[in-house]
């Protein structure tokens, strides 16, 4: 069987490679996205949209390093709720002018696309039930229980 080096090795090597570790946040906590500013391109309803959300998100779920993804998440969000408000005021089904038969109304194609996309965006950003679970957040309790072992001693 092959050494393995363990981490303090590597790490003294220069060859420790942090983004192996599940669980552990790569980024310090001064990176979350809550410290960054939003983009100039988003309209307002966006902008609102990237506030709530940032309000919901935990320091180590979203970096600023996702701010790409995040950006054309909160634009794609804003769009879908464009779309959706003016199928209800157009209606699902439109009639056709020539014929003056009922047809899908072109919008709700569009809504797809987006709808879509956004499951995409929100796959990568672990936005959806299964992707959450399968992110593995920091113990923080471990540190709660070796200081308060450090107050038994």
């Amino acid at each position: 069987m092959a050494y393995k080096k363990n981490i303090a090795e590597k790490k003294a090597s220069g060859t420790y490679n942090v983004t192996r570790e599940r669980g552990r946040a790569n980024i310090s906590p001064v990176y979350d996205i809550k410290h960054i500013s939003k983009p100039d391109f988003l309209d307002e309803n966006a902008k609102k949209i990237w506030d709530f959300a940032v309000s919901q998100l935990s320091e180590e779920h979203v970096k600023s390093l996702d701010f790409g993804v995040f950006s054309r998440w909160c634009s794609l969000f804003s769009d879908f709720c464009q779309v959706t408000q003016a199928i209800q005021e157009g209606g699902l089904l439109v009639s056709d002018e020539e014929t003056g038969t009922g047809m899908m109304n072109n919008l709700y194609d569009s809504k797809i696309k987006i709808s879509n996309a956004l499951l995409n965006l929100e796959k990568q950003l672990g936005f959806t039930p299964i992707t959450r679970n399968s992110v593995i957040v920091p113990d923080k309790t471990e540190d709660m229980v070796n200081e308060f072992m450090e107050l038994l001693k």
